[in-house]
């Protein structure tokens, strides 16, 4: 293992996530990156909504609930690696509510309109809950890294990673949307 992949895992590890997700492959309806990211930003956002105050978009990222996506497998067997953060403050409280909170993250997955890009009808809401699983993480180093096992910091460096295989944050930190703004 490459110490840019022990320095990225360690990262994550440090990030204080507290669920596991997974996408599963579907080849027969296949979800493109974007729809996925708009899919992320919209629960995340919810989330925020729910569990926080509404102040919360002037938040810091640590004290926001965020996704942290890693794409896995070829365009027949596509699928995600998903660790959500939770923020601290919500950390702290006994999650008393943690079925109900998966439940939320379920729901808002299913709920969010989604077309088949083949067909352009509507995915079911069954479909689209049979292929969302979620878990509450019991080791954060062993979640870090089976949700970071493809990443290639070399290839990565080198642009030989295509844009729908490197992982990513559905909604960009307050960093980067500042450089996006300087740079425009």
């Amino acid at each position: 293992m490459n110490r840019d992949k022990e320095v990225l895992q360690k990262w994550i590890e440090d990030l204080g996530c507290s669920h596991f997700i997974t996408i599963e492959p579907t080849p027969y309806l296949p979800f493109k990156i974007d729809e996925i990211r708009q899919r992320l930003r919209i629960i995340e956002f919810k989330l925020n909504k729910k569990y926080l105050l509404n102040s919360f978009t002037k938040w810091k990222d640590e004290d926001k609930f965020y996704f942290v996506v890693f794409p896995e497998g070829d365009a027949l067997n596509k699928h995600y690696h998903i660790l959500l953060h939770t923020p601290q403050k919500v950390m702290k409280k006994k999650f008393y509510y943690e079925k109900v909170f998966e439940f939320d993250l379920s729901s808002y997955w299913g709920l969010v309109p989604s077309k088949n890009p083949t067909t352009q009808k509507f995915r079911k809401f069954e479909e689209l809950l049979d292929i969302f699983d979620v878990e509450k993480i019991k080791s954060l180093t062993c979640s870090s890294r089976y949700a970071s096992k493809k990443y290639n910091a070399w290839f990565e460096r080198l642009g030989l990673v295509d844009e729908d295989k490197r992982y990513f944050f559905p909604t960009p930190s307050k960093s980067q949307k500042l450089k996006s703004m300087r740079v425009q």
